[in-house]
C-alpha cells in the first residue's frame, strides 16, 4: 500500500482525477484547510514526510480560496497498470516491436 498527499481548492474535481489514475484509491482524507496556498504547502510536506507518502509541490487553485490538504493511499499495482496503459499500443508486453 503506497499514499499521497497533495493541496487543491477544489476537492471533488481532485478526487475524480486521483481516481481515475489510482481506481483502487481508498482512505481519501481532507487532513486540514488552510487560508493560504503556501500554508497548504508546507503541511503536505510535512505530512509526506512523516508518512512516507509521495507528493508534487504545486497543487490546483485560486490563490484566495479556501486551500484543503489531503490524503489517499492506493495499491503500487494500479501504477504500473496505469504505466503500461499510458504507452503507445505499438508496444508488445515482453518486447520491443523490432524483436
Amino acid at each position: 500500500m503506497a499514499c499521497r498527499v497533495g493541496i487543491t481548492t477544489d476537492l471533488d474535481r481532485r478526487k475524480a482525477e486521483w481516481k481515475r489514475e489510482y481506481p483502487n484509491l481508498r482512505n481519501w482524507k481532507i487532513e486540514n484547510e488552510y487560508e493560504t496556498k503556501t500554508e497548504a504547502q508546507a503541511e503536505e510536506n510535512r505530512i509526506a514526510k512523516k508518512r512516507g507518502c509521495k507528493s508534487s509541490p504545486g497543487g490546483d487553485g485560486d490563490e484566495h480560496a479556501t486551500w484543503y490538504v489531503y490524503s489517499f493511499e492506493y495499491d503500487v499495482d494500479d501504477v504500473l497498470s496505469n504505466w503500461w496503459d499510458k504507452q503507445p499500443r505499438t508496444a508488445v508486453r515482453g518486447r520491443s516491436k523490432s524483436a
